[in-house]
């Protein structure tokens, strides 16, 4: 894990299990880890800085993690 501030990056980085999650830009990054199953269920950035938040979510990312998340939760 680590993360650096605007004025040299706005770098972020969130990795389980050797892979980066995050989606290093400016403002919140989140990654949703299931302890439980061992996944990651989502990555979401929210840009406060802005007058009007940024977020910041790739659809069909989410829904692949989320679709690996129930097959694997799913008996």
């Amino acid at each position: 894990m680590g993360s650096a501030g605007w004025n040299v990056g706005a770098y972020c980085k969130l990795s389980v299990n050797g892979r980066d999650y995050a989606w290093s830009v400016r403002g919140l990054n989140f990654v949703v880890y299931d302890p439980e199953s061992k996944l990651v269920i989502d990555s979401v950035s929210f840009d406060t800085s802005l007058t009007t938040m940024k977020v910041t979510r790739n659809g069909a990312t989410t829904e692949s993690l989320l679709r690996a998340y129930e097959k694997k939760m799913c008996f």
